[in-house]
Protein backbone atom coordinates (compact mmCIF):
# COMPACT_ATOMS: atom_id res chain seq x y z
CA UNK A 1 0.00 0.00 0.00
CA UNK A 2 0.54 3.57 -0.54
CA UNK A 3 0.66 6.94 -2.73
CA UNK A 4 2.30 8.74 -5.03
CA UNK A 5 3.13 12.18 -4.74
CA UNK A 6 3.32 14.72 -7.68
CA UNK A 7 4.39 18.09 -7.04
CA UNK A 8 3.92 20.73 -9.53
CA UNK A 9 6.79 23.06 -8.32
CA UNK A 10 7.17 26.97 -9.36
CA UNK A 11 4.04 26.36 -11.35
CA UNK A 12 1.84 25.93 -8.92
CA UNK A 13 -0.26 28.50 -10.21
CA UNK A 14 -0.45 27.31 -13.53
CA UNK A 15 -3.68 25.95 -14.68
CA UNK A 16 -2.05 24.00 -17.58
CA UNK A 17 0.55 22.74 -15.69
CA UNK A 18 -2.17 21.69 -13.15
CA UNK A 19 -4.13 19.77 -15.59
CA UNK A 20 -1.14 18.07 -17.46
CA UNK A 21 0.22 16.58 -14.21
CA UNK A 22 -3.52 15.68 -12.89
CA UNK A 23 -4.27 13.61 -16.45
CA UNK A 24 -0.88 12.44 -17.02
CA UNK A 25 -0.11 11.00 -13.38
CA UNK A 26 -3.51 9.69 -12.79
CA UNK A 27 -3.91 11.99 -9.17
CA UNK A 28 -6.86 11.03 -7.70
CA UNK A 29 -6.60 13.64 -4.64
CA UNK A 30 -4.45 17.13 -4.10
CA UNK A 31 -4.76 19.87 -1.70
CA UNK A 32 -4.07 23.83 -2.41
CA UNK A 33 -4.76 27.11 -1.38
CA UNK A 34 -7.81 28.85 -3.62
CA UNK A 35 -6.25 30.75 -6.11
CA UNK A 36 -4.39 27.33 -7.30
CA UNK A 37 -7.67 26.29 -8.04
CA UNK A 38 -9.08 29.12 -8.74
CA UNK A 39 -6.20 28.79 -12.23
CA UNK A 40 -7.29 25.40 -12.58
CA UNK A 41 -10.87 25.63 -13.35
CA UNK A 42 -9.92 28.72 -15.58
CA UNK A 43 -8.26 26.28 -18.00
CA UNK A 44 -10.63 23.47 -17.93
CA UNK A 45 -13.49 26.25 -18.74
CA UNK A 46 -11.06 27.48 -21.66
CA UNK A 47 -9.95 24.21 -23.07
CA UNK A 48 -13.27 21.97 -22.12
CA UNK A 49 -10.68 19.80 -20.91
CA UNK A 50 -11.47 17.45 -17.68
CA UNK A 51 -9.56 15.44 -15.13
CA UNK A 52 -11.46 12.28 -14.79
CA UNK A 53 -9.09 10.99 -12.20
CA UNK A 54 -9.59 13.37 -9.62
CA UNK A 55 -11.93 12.54 -6.93
CA UNK A 56 -11.36 15.26 -4.02
CA UNK A 57 -9.45 18.42 -3.53
CA UNK A 58 -8.42 19.66 -0.07
CA UNK A 59 -8.52 23.54 0.35
CA UNK A 60 -6.52 24.92 3.39
CA UNK A 61 -4.36 28.45 3.52
CA UNK A 62 -7.90 30.75 3.21
CA UNK A 63 -11.59 30.10 3.01
CA UNK A 64 -12.84 28.34 0.03
CA UNK A 65 -15.61 30.39 -1.76
CA UNK A 66 -18.50 28.14 -2.65
CA UNK A 67 -18.50 28.95 -6.34
CA UNK A 68 -14.91 26.95 -6.68
CA UNK A 69 -16.47 23.77 -4.64
CA UNK A 70 -19.89 23.84 -6.54
CA UNK A 71 -17.82 24.11 -9.79
CA UNK A 72 -15.83 21.63 -8.75
CA UNK A 73 -18.72 19.07 -8.11
CA UNK A 74 -20.85 19.79 -10.36
CA UNK A 75 -18.83 20.18 -13.44
CA UNK A 76 -16.27 17.92 -12.85
CA UNK A 77 -17.36 15.48 -9.75
CA UNK A 78 -15.00 16.26 -7.24
CA UNK A 79 -15.61 16.72 -3.60
CA UNK A 80 -13.91 19.64 -1.72
CA UNK A 81 -12.46 19.54 1.77
CA UNK A 82 -12.21 22.65 4.00
CA UNK A 83 -9.24 22.05 6.14
CA UNK A 84 -7.24 24.10 8.54
CA UNK A 85 -4.08 24.14 10.65
CA UNK A 86 -0.81 25.71 10.78
CA UNK A 87 2.69 24.50 11.33
CA UNK A 88 2.81 24.65 15.25
CA UNK A 89 -0.30 22.10 14.76
CA UNK A 90 2.20 20.11 13.38
CA UNK A 91 0.39 21.20 10.74
CA UNK A 92 -3.69 19.34 11.03
CA UNK A 93 -5.87 21.34 12.86
CA UNK A 94 -9.15 20.78 11.89
CA UNK A 95 -10.67 18.78 8.95
CA UNK A 96 -14.22 19.09 6.98
CA UNK A 97 -14.87 15.31 6.13
CA UNK A 98 -17.70 13.23 3.64
CA UNK A 99 -21.00 15.16 4.27
CA UNK A 100 -23.81 13.21 3.30
CA UNK A 101 -26.30 14.61 0.60
CA UNK A 102 -29.12 13.37 2.95
CA UNK A 103 -28.82 16.95 5.26
CA UNK A 104 -30.82 19.76 4.09
CA UNK A 105 -29.04 21.47 1.07
CA UNK A 106 -28.96 24.76 2.99
CA UNK A 107 -27.09 23.23 6.29
CA UNK A 108 -25.04 20.66 3.79
CA UNK A 109 -23.20 24.00 2.31
CA UNK A 110 -23.35 25.98 5.35
CA UNK A 111 -21.05 23.02 7.09
CA UNK A 112 -18.94 22.28 4.02
CA UNK A 113 -17.96 26.15 4.15
CA UNK A 114 -16.79 25.69 7.44
CA UNK A 115 -13.05 24.43 8.24
CA UNK A 116 -14.45 20.54 10.25
CA UNK A 117 -13.97 19.07 13.31
CA UNK A 118 -10.74 19.10 15.32
CA UNK A 119 -8.14 16.19 14.45
CA UNK A 120 -7.77 13.52 16.94
CA UNK A 121 -5.23 14.87 19.53
CA UNK A 122 -6.82 18.54 19.39
CA UNK A 123 -8.26 20.98 22.04
CA UNK A 124 -9.93 24.14 20.38
CA UNK A 125 -11.84 26.96 22.17
CA UNK A 126 -12.64 30.64 21.56
CA UNK A 127 -12.24 33.41 23.83
CA UNK A 128 -12.65 37.40 24.37
CA UNK A 129 -10.24 39.97 24.42
CA UNK A 130 -10.18 39.17 28.35
CA UNK A 131 -9.30 35.58 28.01
CA UNK A 132 -12.96 34.88 28.73
CA UNK A 133 -14.21 31.56 27.32
CA UNK A 134 -17.29 32.03 24.56
CA UNK A 135 -20.10 29.84 24.09
CA UNK A 136 -19.99 26.80 20.75
CA UNK A 137 -23.06 28.15 19.81
CA UNK A 138 -21.66 28.78 15.85
CA UNK A 139 -22.43 32.45 16.42
CA UNK A 140 -20.46 33.70 18.91
CA UNK A 141 -16.80 34.60 17.74
CA UNK A 142 -13.29 35.02 19.46
CA UNK A 143 -9.54 34.51 19.14
CA UNK A 144 -9.26 30.80 18.45
CA UNK A 145 -6.71 28.42 20.81
CA UNK A 146 -5.55 25.16 20.58
CA UNK A 147 -3.98 22.71 22.99
CA UNK A 148 -2.96 19.03 22.10
CA UNK A 149 0.38 16.59 22.55
CA UNK A 150 1.67 18.20 19.51
CA UNK A 151 0.68 21.86 19.77
CA UNK A 152 3.77 24.13 19.91
CA UNK A 153 5.00 24.51 23.12
CA UNK A 154 7.44 27.39 21.99
CA UNK A 155 9.72 28.29 18.72
CA UNK A 156 12.98 26.96 18.27
CA UNK A 157 15.49 28.35 20.58
CA UNK A 158 13.43 30.91 22.37
CA UNK A 159 12.85 30.50 26.78
CA UNK A 160 9.92 31.88 26.93
CA UNK A 161 6.93 29.53 26.52
CA UNK A 162 4.32 30.31 23.61
CA UNK A 163 1.13 29.26 25.35
CA UNK A 164 -1.46 31.23 27.73
CA UNK A 165 -1.06 30.95 31.48
CA UNK A 166 -3.47 28.12 31.65
CA UNK A 167 -1.52 25.90 28.14
CA UNK A 168 -3.19 27.12 25.24
CA UNK A 169 -1.72 28.32 22.01
CA UNK A 170 -3.02 31.59 20.57
CA UNK A 171 -3.51 31.09 16.83
CA UNK A 172 -4.12 34.83 15.84
CA UNK A 173 -7.32 33.59 14.23
CA UNK A 174 -10.82 34.53 14.81
CA UNK A 175 -13.44 31.86 14.68
CA UNK A 176 -16.52 30.77 15.33
CA UNK A 177 -17.12 26.84 16.90
CA UNK A 178 -20.93 24.98 16.58
CA UNK A 179 -22.71 22.67 18.95
CA UNK A 180 -21.37 20.18 16.71
CA UNK A 181 -17.24 20.98 16.82
CA UNK A 182 -17.29 22.54 13.34
CA UNK A 183 -15.00 25.19 13.61
CA UNK A 184 -15.21 28.55 11.69
CA UNK A 185 -12.57 30.74 10.57
CA UNK A 186 -13.79 34.71 10.06
CA UNK A 187 -10.39 36.58 10.14
CA UNK A 188 -7.06 37.10 11.59
CA UNK A 189 -7.25 38.95 15.17
CA UNK A 190 -5.26 41.60 13.57
CA UNK A 191 -7.25 42.15 9.78
CA UNK A 192 -10.42 42.66 11.93
CA UNK A 193 -11.68 46.02 11.48
CA UNK A 194 -12.87 47.22 14.89
CA UNK A 195 -15.93 49.78 13.79
CA UNK A 196 -17.92 51.80 17.05
CA UNK A 197 -20.95 48.93 17.11
CA UNK A 198 -19.68 45.59 15.33
CA UNK A 199 -16.42 44.31 14.04
CA UNK A 200 -15.98 43.66 10.34
CA UNK A 201 -14.70 40.50 9.30
CA UNK A 202 -12.25 40.71 5.76
CA UNK A 203 -12.26 37.04 5.16
CA UNK A 204 -16.35 36.18 4.98
CA UNK A 205 -16.45 39.86 3.35
CA UNK A 206 -14.24 38.37 0.62
CA UNK A 207 -16.32 35.35 0.54
CA UNK A 208 -19.74 37.17 0.14
CA UNK A 209 -18.38 39.58 -2.49
CA UNK A 210 -16.55 36.27 -4.69
CA UNK A 211 -20.14 35.23 -4.47
CA UNK A 212 -22.29 37.56 -5.40
CA UNK A 213 -24.18 37.23 -8.39
CA UNK A 214 -24.04 40.61 -9.07
CA UNK A 215 -19.94 40.95 -8.80
CA UNK A 216 -18.15 39.90 -12.27
CA UNK A 217 -15.07 39.83 -10.35
CA UNK A 218 -13.31 41.02 -7.22
CA UNK A 219 -9.97 42.07 -7.65
CA UNK A 220 -8.14 42.49 -4.00
CA UNK A 221 -4.23 43.68 -4.14
CA UNK A 222 -1.78 44.01 -2.28
CA UNK A 223 1.38 46.44 -2.98
CA UNK A 224 2.85 43.76 -5.36
CA UNK A 225 0.42 41.32 -5.60
CA UNK A 226 -3.37 40.61 -6.95
CA UNK A 227 -4.95 37.67 -5.75
CA UNK A 228 -8.80 36.46 -6.87
CA UNK A 229 -11.32 35.59 -3.92
CA UNK A 230 -8.25 36.48 -0.86
CA UNK A 231 -8.31 39.65 1.33
CA UNK A 232 -4.08 41.17 1.18
CA UNK A 233 -3.37 42.89 4.33
CA UNK A 234 -3.61 46.41 2.42
CA UNK A 235 -6.88 46.27 0.64
CA UNK A 236 -8.37 48.18 -2.19
CA UNK A 237 -11.19 46.90 -3.42
CA UNK A 238 -12.58 47.30 -7.10
CA UNK A 239 -15.66 45.54 -7.93
CA UNK A 240 -17.17 45.40 -11.90
CA UNK A 241 -20.83 45.06 -12.10
CA UNK A 242 -23.00 43.47 -14.94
Amino acid sequence: MGAKLVLPGAKMGCGETLCTLIREEQVNAAAGVPTVWLALLQYLRETGLDIPSLQRVIVGGAACPWLIMQEFEERHGVYTHHAWGMTETSPVGTFNGWLPESLPPEERKARRLKQGRAAFGVEMRIVDDGGKRLPHDGIAFGALQVRGPWICERYFKSEVSALTADGWFDTGDVATIDPDGYLGITDRTKDVIKCPHRRVHIQSTSGHLTTCCRMTTSLLREKHQATFGIFCRRREIETRKK
